[in-house]
C-alpha cells in the first residue's frame, strides 16, 4: 500500500483518473442553471453552507439508464450522510424526463455542454 500525498502535495496530472480538475475546493461553484428533473434551478448557492455537494457528469453515454440505475442505487447512502447527489448529463430535458421518470436523484439537462464546460469536464469524460 502507497503513503499518501502529502498535504503540500502538487494536484495530479489531468490525464489521472483521480485528478483533481474544475474549480478550486473552496471556491463558490459554477452556475448550474440548466433545467432539472425536479423542476427547479439548482444553484449551488441553495446548497451552500447547509450541506456538500457531489456532481456526477454523465456525457456521452452509450446507455444513460444504466448509469440512473447506479445513481439511484447510492442516493439514499448520500442522504443519510447528509450529502446531496446531483447528476448533470448532456441530454435535453425532455431526455432526461424519459430515462429518469422513476428515480429519485435530481438530474440537471446540459445538452450544450456548457455547464461540463464550466466544470472543465473534458469531453468523453475522465480516465
Amino acid at each position: 500500500m502507497s503513503d499518501p500525498q502529502p498535504a503540500n502535495s502538487q494536484p495530479m496530472a489531468a490525464s489521472s483518473p483521480r485528478a483533481i480538475i474544475g474549480p478550486p475546493l473552496g471556491s463558490l461553484a459554477p452556475s448550474l442553471g440548466g433545467p432539472s428533473t425536479v423542476h427547479q434551478t439548482l444553484e449551488p448557492e441553495r446548497f451552500a453552507a447547509r450541506v456538500p455537494v457531489v456532481l456526477v457528469f454523465g456525457n456521452g453515454l452509450d446507455d444513460p439508464a444504466a448509469v440512473v440505475a447506479q445513481l439511484e442505487s447510492v442516493h439514499a447512502e448520500f442522504g443519510h450522510a447528509r450529502v446531496q447527489l446531483l447528476a448533470v448529463f448532456d441530454l435535453t430535458i425532455g431526455e432526461l424526463l424519459a430515462a429518469t421518470q422513476d428515480s429519485n436523484v435530481p438530474f440537471i439537462a446540459d445538452p450544450d455542454r456548457r455547464i461540463a464546460d464550466e466544470y472543465v469536464i473534458p469531453v468523453g469524460g475522465i480516465g
